[in-house]
């Protein structure tokens, strides 16, 4: 009987396709969702330092640092004053338009990739401790402990809905989030709340609704099986 040479390499293709294709286990499912999680929040918390940086800089770094607060008290330090003002000036200007903007960019990218590196840095433990110490088995209720809730993140609202998306996918497979109509719910659920909010004010009332996204993750919980049940192939 002739073999073909070609068999083993075959072979070896089918285990190495085998091996890529291996569904996730239950634990790598949450340890990628809270990474997602993890993304969104850095991005967050360094959109909100840049913010802040940039408020600093417009309130410190103008030309009027090149005007003292005070005049000296005596002729010839208002004299020196006078003469130094128009040779600082230009410095002033160089470091305020040039030299500060370059170091807050330098900052920026460093912060950016601290916050942003393995999606790590932003949780105390070990983000693969965290998923393996996990039993929840419910999306809901791994949202509620690991994702972006409204009620505790600083993450905008269509980021959220986009997380939310993600996570479907991720614990269920790809594909799903779609099926799911996970966006479009979003959306719905928000067009409510306004219509009602807008209804209630113009009665003179007021109420508070629940947040949209968690909204969506709440009936996504009870709609969808639990995801350790469920193989991602």
């Amino acid at each position: 009987m002739i073999r073909n040479g070609n068999d083993s390499s075959s072979t070896g293709h089918r285990k190495t396709t085998q091996q890529l294709s291996k569904p996730m286990s239950p634990t790598e499912k949450v340890e990628r969702c809270i990474r997602i999680a993890t993304e969104y929040r850095g991005t967050a918390e360094l959109r909100g330092y840049s913010e802040q940086r940039r408020e600093d800089d417009e309130q410190k770094l103008t030309w009027h640092a090149a005007v003292p607060d005070k005049w000296a008290d005596t002729l010839g330090g208002r004299i020196a004053q006078v003469v130094f003002i128009p040779l600082l000036f230009p410095l002033v200007l160089v470091f305020v338009y040039v030299i500060a903007p370059l170091i807050t960019l330098v900052r920026k990218e460093r912060r950016a990739k601290q916050t942003l590196r393995g999606g790590e840095t932003l949780i105390p433990s070990n983000i693969e401790a965290l998923a393996r110490a996990s039993t929840y088995t419910n999306l809901y209720d791994l949202w509620l402990e690991h994702g972006l809730p409204g009620r505790s993140s600083n993450v905008d609202f269509l980021q959220r809905a986009e997380c939310l998306e993600r996570w479907v996918d991720t614990l269920y497979g790809s594909g799903v989030a779609v099926i799911m109509r996970v966006k479009h719910r979003v959306e719905e659920v928000r067009s409510a709340h306004s219509r009602t909010m807008a209804e209630l004010s113009a009665r003179g009332g007021h109420m508070t609704l629940a947040d949209p996204v968690d909204s969506v993750a709440r009936e996504l919980g009870k709609a969808l099986p639990t995801f350790r049940s469920v193989s991602n192939e």
